[in-house]
């Protein structure tokens, strides 16, 4: 299993990778930190789960200029680029509150046919830890 983790913060970026290497120690794990990286890596069609943020820079050159909603931006952009080639997508976003949650649910379900689910990261809490290896596993 091939898996892709677009994420620009790099604690967290450590915390899922770690946790991913324990769970699935025979996973190839990859990493992008903006748009563009993950959309070029993302393009290979070489990923079976695409881990991906919702806020991130457009380049690797800005890393401040953070964009919302780039999660279904990734999507479409590989959806319509590299079409059944690519694998599901996983968001785990860092969001405050439960409207930005359920914003991120209805992206889910509008990209549902490569979306698996919403993982709320916390970096104090394990609970995203079960649930992103629960949606990580109806893909083996």
């Amino acid at each position: 299993m091939k898996i892709l983790i677009i994420e620009d913060d790099t604690f967290k970026c450590k915390d899922i990778v770690k946790f991913l290497q324990e769970n699935l120690p025979q996973a190839e794990i990859d990493t992008a930190t903006s748009y563009a990286k993950g959309v070029k890596k993302g393009y290979s069609g070489k990923y079976n789960i695409i881990v991906v943020d919702n806020c991130l820079p457009f380049y690797d050159s800005n890393p401040y200029d953070l964009h919302p909603d780039m999660a279904e931006l990734i999507m479409e952009e590989l959806d319509e680029l590299a079409g059944d080639t690519v694998g599901k997508f996983i968001i785990c976003s860092q969001y405050e509150t439960e409207d930005e949650g359920e914003k991120l649910r209805r992206v889910q379900k509008r990209r549902s046919s490569v979306c698996l689910g919403v993982v709320r990261y916390e970096c104090n809490c394990d609970n995203w830890k079960d649930e992103l290896i629960t949606l990580i596993n109806t893909t083996i």
